[in-house]
């Protein structure tokens, strides 16, 4: 009888072990699906909120991108830059006597740009003004010597240039416009 009550005792502990485990497995299982629903829940409320706020979230996008100024290589966004503000001088007839771009470092997407130039002060102050709709340029320092004779002042401006490499490939190009190469 005694050989029948162990049985029965191990029968029971077997249950018992197993009602434990399907308890674990079955809180286990809970928590998996709460985090699921809690994450499909987050990316719902994510969704709804861009497709509430698609408007606003292009112009903020449109905005970052008038941040930097793109070019196919700092280089060549550094030679642009220079090329626009030396058309911009003599439009402004300003005499523009030095701009100086050092060398850009490798992966950075800022240039320090100097500026000096001269002219009629009313043309100086609307150059700022139109530099200043220009928001890839970042303005540091700027100063202002006006010769007490003429009226006639020379400007100097450090600021900061932001680049940024755009990638192009071949297929993003319009079909009747010609791809520019280089010839090396």
């Amino acid at each position: 009888m005694t050989a029948l009550l162990k049985n029965r005792w191990l029968w029971v502990g077997a249950v018992w072990a197993g009602a434990l485990l399907t308890a674990f497995w079955n809180h286990q299982s809970i928590n998996t699906i709460l985090s699921i629903q809690a994450q499909n829940q987050a990316l719902r409320r994510e969704l709804m909120f861009q497709q509430q706020n698609a408007r606003k979230l292009d112009h903020v996008q449109k905005e970052h991108e008038k941040l930097f100024f793109q070019a196919e290589s700092i280089q060549l966004g550094m030679l642009a830059v220079k090329s626009n503000l030396s058309e911009l001088a003599s439009e402004l007839e300003l005499h523009m006597s030095q701009i100086t771009l050092p060398p850009p470092q490798k992966g950075a997407e800022t240039v320090l740009l100097n500026l000096s130039f001269s002219g009629p002060l009313e043309r100086i102050l609307r150059f700022l003004s139109i530099l200043n709709a220009h928001r890839y340029l970042h303005h540091k320092q700027v100063g202002i010597r006006i010769d007490p004779k003429n009226g006639d002042g020379n400007c100097e401006v450090s600021m900061v240039l932001r680049c940024r490499i755009q990638q192009s490939t071949p297929n993003d190009s319009k079909p009747n416009e010609p791809v520019a190469r280089s010839a090396l």
